[in-house]
This record gives C-alpha cells, structure tokens and sequence, in this order.
C-alpha cells in the first residue's frame, strides 16, 4: 500500500502495524503514533508535526528527507535504518 501526499490530522494511530507500505509527502500532525510498527518501511519526505510517538518500531526502514517537529520519540527504535 502507498500513501502520495496526505495530510493526517489529529488521527489515533496507536499500535498500528504499517508493514508493506510506503508513505511519500505525507505529514502527520498532532497524531497519536505511540507503539506503531513502521518496520522495513519506506518513508521518504514525511513530516512528523506535534505528535506522539513514543516506542514506534522504525527498525530497518528507510528514511529519507524526514522531519520529527516537537516530537516525543521516547523509547522508539531506529536500529539498522537507513537514515539519509
């Protein structure tokens, strides 16, 4: 699944698994993302505005051009992603 340019606004994503997805141009502000599993992932141009992310598995994804904005990222993974 592929998201192209989309704005989530104040959405509940909590303990969501978002395997086999690709997210371009999207920005999520003031989200719920807390314990939600980006693992392997390809998330390029994606802006994180004022929102909760605390213990979100980002483990093997790969980033690119990503803005975490007053964020909490408390207790999340990035272990051997491909940050760029």
């Amino acid at each position: 699944m592929e998201f192209f340019q989309v704005v989530f606004k104040n959405v509940t994503f909590s303990e969501v698994s978002f395997r086999n997805i690709e997210l371009t141009d999207v920005v999520f502000e003031d989200c719920d993302l807390s314990n939600t599993d980006f693992m392997g992932e390809v998330i390029h141009r994606v802006e994180f505005k004022k929102s909760k992310i605390l213990g979100v598995n980002l483990s093997e994804a790969s980033l690119e051009n990503v803005l975490f904005e007053n964020c909490n990222l408390d207790l999340s993974a990035f272990g051997f992603s491909s940050l760029k």
